[in-house]
């Protein structure tokens, strides 16, 4: 591949990657005013932002009620 193309990948690539975020974020924001729970990957281990901004390495959707939950000290 020559290089002037692969300068044009790269700012295609730059425009792609801007236009992912911002719809990663306009679901992130969904989520929170709907209730529901951002899922993510730290270090291998799932966990979840719930939409109090609370990050739990208890899956929210399966404890029971009235258990409390695990919190970890990590932000996504």
């Amino acid at each position: 591949m020559c290089d002037e193309m692969r300068g044009n990948m790269n700012e295609w690539d730059a425009r792609l990657l801007a236009i992912v975020n911002r719809a990663v974020r306009k679901a992130q924001d969904e989520n929170r005013r709907k209730g529901v729970p951002n899922v993510y990957v730290v270090n291998g281990t799932l966990v979840w932002q719930l939409p109090d901004g609370t990050i739990t390495a208890v899956d929210p959707m399966r404890q029971p009620a009235g258990e409390s939950r695990k919190t970890v000290g990590v932000s996504p």
